[in-house]
């Protein structure tokens, strides 16, 4: 007697964990009593280094549609102008950032009564921490400006909600920062044109949020085109891949030619390997770490030329205000700046003096990030775990730089 043919499993491989959230489970299904088709049949898995993201059990080709989603499961600023009005105070402005962030409050305090109450549960409880809350040196303005601009946010919402329903709704910093944090990680550009615009709005309408397409993880390989079109009678939102994805694998998507630093402080994460990566410096570190001979009229041709900004080096080699800058510095005929730096033909005898410049520059730098790395580690702070990664990331990088470029970095 022959053997039974097996049938081929169409399951996800055993080593891959499946995640099982009802949250997920729940939001999905009335996503689909909606109007939603879940085309691709995506499903949420756990992945190694990035956690939470989206697979399919068949190959993804450039050019396929990922996920369609109905305008009417968007929150939008049409969604929202109506609920909100009643709570706001005469005269009120906010940026659509700010409403939607509110308006999640609002929805979150009504629990079980929201009609958005899927989307709600599935998004989590916790804020994610994000390092300008606690950011290291490198980080401090940048993390310095971000903070400042939440709280600034926070006390202009806080003063334009009425008094009666700052206690209602259970309005602090923490539910808004929680909040603020899901609409920054998680909103999704739609055309302004197509929202409409109200007198409560200071700015243009053009963020949504956007049930289960924000369980995308971005990576920087990653290429899609959204849209918003007419499909048989209905307004969607479609995002197309234009990069392949392997079955079972983790679908990407792109939220932007971001850097790590823009990844780290914006969403929380990093990613090793980035090809957006740079090493920055200001002009008045350049300044101070390279001995330059630099008269007053040639600090004047830097400024009035804007050379004094986006110095840095990345493995592709100097950027062009940087290599300005030191063409300035360090060569005197003064009378053939504006020919080489426009020209992009500078001298053998400036290309020749350049490895060593960079190394000095680099060098600065590790030592900055190794001490910033060996005082956070003093500190066995939880909430620093995340920045020492990222610092240690960034000692190998700059290594990576040095010796991939460091002889033949201008060539």
């Amino acid at each position: 007697m022959g053997r039974t043919k097996r049938k081929r499993s169409r399951r996800f491989p055993a080593e891959s964990i499946v995640n099982n959230d009802q949250s997920i489970i729940k939001l999905q299904k009335w996503m689909v009593r909606n109007g939603w088709k879940n085309e691709q049949k995506l499903i949420l898995k756990s992945f190694p280094g990035t956690g939470r993201g989206l697979s399919s059990n068949h190959t993804i080709q450039p050019n396929d549609v990922l996920i369609t989603i109905p305008f009417e499961l968007m929150i939008t600023y049409g969604t929202l102008k109506d609920d909100l009005l009643g709570i706001l105070s005469p005269g009120t402005k906010l940026t659509v950032h700010e409403l939607l962030s509110l308006f999640l409050v609002y929805e979150f305090n009504k629990k079980e009564t929201s009609p958005w109450k899927y989307y709600i549960d599935s998004l989590p409880l916790e804020t994610p921490h994000l390092p300008w809350y606690n950011s290291t040196n490198e980080l401090h303005a940048l993390g310095k400006k971000m903070h400042d601009t939440f709280m600034n946010s926070f006390e202009k919402v806080r003063a334009s909600v009425r008094r009666k329903v700052i206690d209602h709704i259970g309005f602090n910093e923490n539910i808004y920062k929680w909040a603020y944090v899901m609409v920054n990680t998680r909103a999704v550009y739609v055309d302004p044109n197509l929202v409409g615009r109200g007198k409560c709005l200071l700015d243009e309408p053009c963020l949504a949020l956007c049930p289960f397409l924000d369980m995308f993880n971005h990576h920087f390989s990653a290429s899609t085109e959204a849209t918003l079109k007419n499909e048989d009678g209905r307004l969607v939102y479609q995002l197309k891949t234009l990069s392949a994805f392997k079955k079972y694998s983790q679908i990407f998507i792109s939220y932007g030619s971001h850097n790590n630093i823009k990844l780290l402080m914006e969403y929380g994460f990093f990613i090793p390997k980035n090809i957006y990566d740079v090493i920055k410096f200001t002009f008045s570190e350049v300044l101070a770490v390279i001995d330059m001979d630099l008269s007053q009229a040639k600090y004047r041709y830097i400024c009035d030329h804007l050379f004094t900004d986006d110095l840095y080096v990345s493995l592709d080699g100097l950027s062009y205000n940087l290599r300005a800058v030191l063409f300035v510095g360090l060569c005197g005929d003064e009378r053939n700046f504006n020919s080489v730096i426009f020209s992009d033909t500078y001298p053998e005898q400036f290309i020749s003096k350049l490895p060593k410049f960079i190394n000095i520059l680099l060098d600065y730098k590790s030592n900055i990030f190794q001490d910033q790395y060996n005082e956070l580690k003093c500190t066995k702070a939880k909430e620093s775990e995340l920045v020492e990664q990222f610092l240690l990331y960034r000692i190998t990088f700059l290594s990576d730089i040095k010796n991939k470029f460091v002889v033949d970095i201008c060539r």
